[in-house]
């Protein structure tokens, strides 16, 4: 027995060390995710109060301004600012709260600035309407900026930390700071009062298309029981500790069930279905996630895979995106040889499980329909001639896009090279305008 115990006690001390060890290990990898989604949502929040800023002086400085010259460069930097602002509110763990009512705001700013900022202002001057248009843009910007900078002062006093509202939206929990979310609310509600604001004619956000294709769905109502058993189905929760199914059907807001799952490891299932038809519209699963052991390659055959086995066939790859130990991939529909990004699927997958642990289908499920889909006016090699003569193309195809005007469009899609930088440019098929040019980051 001693002779055991001899040796017992060297290899037990051991296997404590390696646990210890991988325990750390462990620790360090989640605290470093944390480190930087905190530093992300800081970021953000940097970025959206440092463009409002701007956005509000350059709107004070357009309606002082008495030369048409310089009004429609500054004009155009409204626009461009408040699409900066937008893609700062978009960093933000705002997801499951509203704000949508800002982010329609910032995008009419930006519509408004362009139409007018774009014509020209010699010949067709600003009206009476558009002049008052500017002049309550100046002041309800300035409302905007003075509550995000109490928000950002409250930060700075309490220590806060945008992962713990990340949290405290998730989890409901009504013990957490809530500081920063009344804030957001409160920006968001003031927004919806902004009724007096005229900002002209055939001003849509891609956020109204969306409700009132939403609210137009067909299929019957289903239940909150209904809507319960089609979250656990889709996300294949067997055996959950508890689900709370909240039913959202006010004005502004498409009808629908938010689904929020605790699973037997503390973590947290979100899941979103549309009262109407049960359509799935997104699911985010909370659990935290390990380092990756699965390649990008490997990722994407779990994520087609999973999209094949929840009906949504026919979708190709267009984009895919490493984010820490998950990857993000983007899929699309072909119709007709054509692709349509306005129906895209986002697929979040884990690279240590290899379990999908979001989906976003509200694209496809606000979009996808039968179109006629119109022909191409320009031969593919015509629209060829219309790219940079330094860009080498490698890939064409045709596509469907939205345009800025939310209209969509038929487009020929190349995708190339400058120099070693890969980039996506579509060219409208009918008339050879650039439509809209991306950067491409490929992973591995």
């Amino acid at each position: 027995m001693g002779k055991i115990a001899t040796i017992l006690v060297p290899v037990l001390a051991v296997s404590l060390v390696g646990t210890s060890y991988w325990g750390y290990r462990e620790n360090q990898e989640k605290n470093s995710i944390l480190i930087k989604a905190e530093n992300q949502y800081q970021q953000g929040f940097h970025d959206l109060t440092f463009y409002m800023d701007s956005l509000h002086r350059e709107l004070g400085k357009s309606i002082a301004m008495n030369s048409r010259r310089q009004l429609g460069p500054c004009l155009t930097n409204v626009w461009r600012l408040s699409y900066a602002a937008q893609n700062g509110v978009g960093q933000l763990p705002l997801t499951l709260m509203p704000f949508n009512k800002t982010e329609e705001f910032l995008f009419k700013m930006g519509d408004f600035s362009f139409r007018t900022a774009t014509r020209d202002l010699e010949k067709e001057p600003l009206t009476s309407s558009e002049w008052k248009t500017l002049k309550n843009l100046y002041a309800r910007s300035g409302e905007i900026v003075q509550e995000l900078r109490k928000v950002e002062q409250a930060i700075y006093d309490k220590k806060l930390r945008w992962m713990d509202v990340e949290q405290a939206i998730a989890t409901e929990d009504k013990k957490m700071d809530h500081t920063i979310i009344d804030g957001f609310k409160w920006i968001d509600q003031r927004v919806d009062g902004f009724r007096e604001i005229d900002f002209g004619m055939n001003t849509t956000s891609s956020e109204e298309i969306q409700i009132k294709r939403l609210e137009n769905l067909t299929g019957e109502e289903i239940s909150p029981e209904e809507a319960k058993q089609k979250a656990l189905t889709f996300t294949g929760i067997k055996t959950p500790r508890k689900v709370k199914v909240t039913a959202v059907d006010k004005k502004g807001v498409y009808p629908v069930y938010d689904i929020s799952i605790l699973n037997g490891d503390d973590s947290s299932t979100l899941v979103e279905v549309t009262k109407r038809g049960g359509r799935l519209l997104w699911m985010m699963n909370t659990r935290p996630i390990k380092a990756a052991r699965l390649s990008i390659e490997n990722g994407e055959v779990k994520a087609y895979r999973f999209l094949l086995s929840h009906g949504w066939d026919g979708m190709e790859n267009v984009k895919t995106e490493r984010q820490d130990n998950t990857a993000i991939y983007t899929y699309a529909p072909r119709e007709g040889g054509i692709l349509l990004y306005p129906d895209v699927i986002t697929v979040k997958v884990a690279l240590d499980r290899g379990d999908v642990v979001g989906i976003q289908a509200q694209n496809y499920v606000a979009n996808h329909r039968k179109r006629n889909l119109p022909k191409p006016t320009l031969s593919v090699q015509a629209a060829e001639k219309r790219l940079n003569p330094n860009f080498r193309v490698e890939e064409r195809s045709l596509a469907l896009v939205q345009n800025e005007r939310n209209e969509e469009v038929l487009v020929y899609e190349f995708v190339g090279k400058v120099d070693k930088t890969d980039y996506q440019v579509f060219i409208n098929a009918k008339n050879g305008e650039e439509e809209k040019i991306d950067h491409l980051d490929y992973v591995s």
